[in-house]
């Protein structure tokens, strides 16, 4: 519901100087639905859902529509004999006595209500209401009893209304169909030109709707679900260096992805704590050992150089462990134990079949 602080900014901005207009052609009202945006889209209660003989009280509270419930007001096929636009009429007047009364409550404000009146053989009075406080009294000249299909009307009001009261003559029953208030959350309550529908998170607030800049000042000011913070990180984007990361924030941790995450204007900086010349966003692998950084061997080493298994000291190379290499101790190279020299067997200084050896060589 409206803030009363609103009422006299929306009487400038509604600019009539009569509270409630009387239409009576629906071409008329339909016109002015669509030259009135702002007003709501209208959304008819679907009386015809309703078992005959249902009281209404808030099967349509989901439409943002009550009656209220002290009132003896039913869904019936026709008022008093008379049929209305469609199957089922909301009906009010069985007691003989007394006043007949329907009264609407609105969960939001509206701009417009339109209906048809069936069966009124004397005027009906509207009394319209905002937020507590009595706004005007409309005289509803629509009389038609035993008109089949009923007269229609609309009501227009020149800032709002939250409830509405018709009431008829004492002993004359009527009915009223095809009752229409705006669709709930599609009137701009606050002229902003945006409802809730639409996106506007404040429809009370005319500060405060999509496509406003946003201020920093804790408020979701353009209804983008976020209150100045788009990464949803806990800092505002006036703090935050790149409101649309949350790795990003002023006291972040900074790693190293190319981003300013502490929001200090460096990026990637990181300290050197054991003073080799490297940080680990420079590839230290060990920030806390001076003798491990990139191009040692507890630092992985890029292929190429030597301590790799692709050149010196590495498998298939010199002074490897494995065979075929100098310096090793397989067979098939120098300082082997077979097939080679100072092997056992088959070559010079072994015990056989070549010199030096004791059997059928040299020295033999």
């Amino acid at each position: 519901m409206l803030g009363g602080g609103l009422w006299l900014s929306l009487w400038a901005w509604c600019g009539s100087a009569s509270a409630v207009t009387l239409i009576t052609e629906p071409a008329v009202h339909e016109a002015m639905v669509i030259s009135t945006p702002a007003a709501g889209t209208p959304a008819t209660l679907d009386l015809d859902a309703l078992p005959a003989g249902t009281q209404l009280v808030d099967q349509f509270v989901d439409d943002g529509v009550v009656f209220d419930a002290a009132e003896a007001v039913f869904v019936l096929p026709e008022a008093f004999g008379t049929p209305g636009q469609s199957s089922n009429v909301a009906v009010a007047g069985f007691d003989a006595a007394g006043a007949s009364v329907i009264s609407f409550y609105f969960t939001e404000p509206q701009r417009h209500f339109s209906f048809w009146v069936v069966d009124a053989e004397n005027p009906i009075f509207v009394d319209v209401w905002l937020e507590g406080l009595w706004v005007d009294t409309v005289e509803l000249d629509v009389l038609g009893e035993g008109l089949e299909g009923g007269r229609f009307a609309a009501l227009w009001f020149s800032w709002f209304a939250d409830e509405l009261h018709f009431t008829g003559a004492n002993g004359d029953g009527f009915g009223m169909d095809l009752v229409t208030p705006s669709a709930f959350g599609s009137v701009d309550n606050d002229g902003d030109g945006w409802s809730d529908l639409a996106g506007d998170c404040a429809d009370a607030d005319r500060d405060m709707h999509p496509g406003v800049v946003e201020l920093c000042d804790g408020l979701d000011m353009n209804c983008d679900g976020a209150a100045d913070d788009a990464d949803l990180d806990g800092f505002m984007f006036c703090d935050d260096c790149d409101d649309y990361n949350a790795l990003v924030g002023p006291g972040q941790p900074e790693i190293c992805d190319g981003s300013d995450n502490d929001c200090d204007g460096i990026v990637d900086e990181s300290p050197d704590a054991d003073g080799d010349g490297w940080t680990i966003c420079e590839g230290d692998c060990d920030d806390n050992e001076g003798s491990v950084f990139p191009g040692t061997e507890d630092c992985d080493p890029p292929v190429g150089d030597d301590d790799d298994d692709d050149d010196d000291d590495d498998a298939g190379d010199d002074d490897d462990v494995s065979p075929g290499d100098d310096d090793d101790s397989a067979k098939g190279d120098d300082d082997d134990v077979s097939g080679d020299d100072d092997d056992a067997t088959g070559d010079d200084d072994d015990a056989t079949g070549d010199d030096d050896d004791a059997t059928g060589d040299d020295d033999d």
